[in-house]
């Protein structure tokens, strides 16, 4: 069921997008282009969520690693805390720039009917100018969207805290049925918003980069115009 939900929701994504962007006339037209590239849609999206996983592997790894070896070095805290900072910049960079580019990825599939050779290409041409840009981008989306999902839970929150205030905190304490029932239909509507935020915001970040990469505001006046001339 979890691999038929996240099938769907690549596709969709890229319906969502293509409406964004007003490269199809309506949801079902950019639908039946989603579903034609279905298997790029999934792929990048699969990649999207395993990418940031396997820096952060790695970064986890180096770091264990530093801490065995760093109890056999003079002045193992100075080097430490060096060593931590500059890993909390690097895990911070790097986990932002395989969100963005895999991001990117699936918007270019999603926009622009690429074979994937040519839409990693068109990635890295994207990203290269704009990197702290887009690390920006991306951890400015994942606080608004970490802010935003707390203040939605907050009110559930309190009334499970009363509640077990009201239970004097009891250690065999249990949720009553109808606040985990409530919990799970809030996190649902969460997370409906929530994705589909993510994919419409990454859109507009991708016609930002082609506003400034490629002009993309005067081609398409220009288009127009040539259209009008030929009309």
């Amino acid at each position: 069921m979890l691999a038929v939900a996240q099938w769907e929701l690549a596709i969709r994504s890229v319906s969502i997008v293509r409406v964004v962007l007003g490269l199809s006339a309506d949801y079902k037209s950019a639908n039946a282009y989603a579903r034609r590239r279905k298997w790029a849609a999934v792929l990048l999206y699969t990649i999207a969520a395993i990418a940031p996983l396997l820096v952060i592997l790695f970064w986890t790894a180096l770091s264990v690693g530093f801490v065995v070896v760093s109890n056999h070095l003079p002045f193992a805290q100075v080097i430490s805390f060096f060593y931590f900072a500059i890993v909390g910049l690097a895990f911070t960079c790097t986990v932002s720039w395989s969100l963005l580019g895999s991001a990117l990825a699936f918007t270019i599939v999603s926009s622009e009917d690429e074979k994937l050779k040519t839409v990693w290409q068109r990635t890295y041409e994207l990203m290269r100018n704009y990197m702290w840009r887009g690390g920006s981008f991306v951890v400015l989306l994942g606080v608004t969207l970490f802010v935003v999902t707390g203040a939605l839970d907050l009110p559930l929150l309190l009334a499970s805290l009363f509640d077990a205030w009201r239970n004097s905190f009891a250690a065999d304490y249990d949720m009553p049925w109808y606040l985990e029932a409530l919990s799970t239909l809030v996190d649902c509507i969460i997370n409906t918003l929530l994705l589909a935020v993510v994919p419409i915001a990454n859109a507009l970040y991708y016609n930002d980069l082609r506003l400034r990469v490629e002009g993309r505001d005067i081609i398409v006046r220009l288009e127009k115009l040539e259209n009008l001339g030929s009309a």
